[in-house]
């Protein structure tokens, strides 16, 4: 298949509006990338498909490397800082969490049709368990959940009143 100038200036023209739609700023460099092409190709018909390829692949390798300091990664940084996240609370990765598990906490609130809520160092999470009261002691099982923000847990105690029942 043979490029034409207007085939890379129709993927820069789209690069383009897909870059203004998701602020996806390695997509400039291949917009750049694009449209150098389209130049070359426009001033000189007859140039080979190879080193238009080699020419694409610079101007992603340049986003590579220049991407993390550009003024847009900046932007984006602050305006996740300014979103509706409270400055001082620390958020905690769903990958984090599993420390969690084998942890005793106290419930604050019941847990009622299963689910309930219980705070973890200053943190709110869901919990999923049968029916318990506040001020139980649980142990945290597992994690579930899409989000991995699922907190499964069974209660304490349980085991140790069957064993002095018997």
């Amino acid at each position: 298949m043979i490029l034409e100038a207007w085939h890379w200036f129709v993927l820069a023209l789209l690069l383009v509006v897909f870059l203004a739609v998701t602020r996806y700023r390695l997509l400039l460099w291949l917009t750049v990338g694009s449209t150098i092409n389209g130049a070359i190709l426009w001033l000189e018909p007859a140039f080979p498909v190879l080193p238009q390829l080699l020419i694409l692949g610079l101007a992603v390798g340049v986003a590579f490397v220049l991407a993390p300091r550009t003024p847009a990664s900046e932007q984006v940084q602050e305006e996740a800082a300014s979103s509706e996240v409270d400055p001082g609370e620390r958020v905690v990765s769903p990958y984090e969490i599993q420390r969690y598990i084998g942890r005793v906490v106290v419930l604050d609130q019941p847990i009622v049709n299963g689910f309930g809520e219980v705070e973890i160092d200053g943190h709110r999470w869901r919990v999923r368990g049968v029916d318990t009261p506040a001020g139980q002691e649980v142990e945290i099982v597992a994690i579930d959940g899409i989000q991995r923000n699922l907190l499964v847990v069974e209660p304490l105690g349980d085991d140790e009143e069957e064993a002095e029942e018997a």
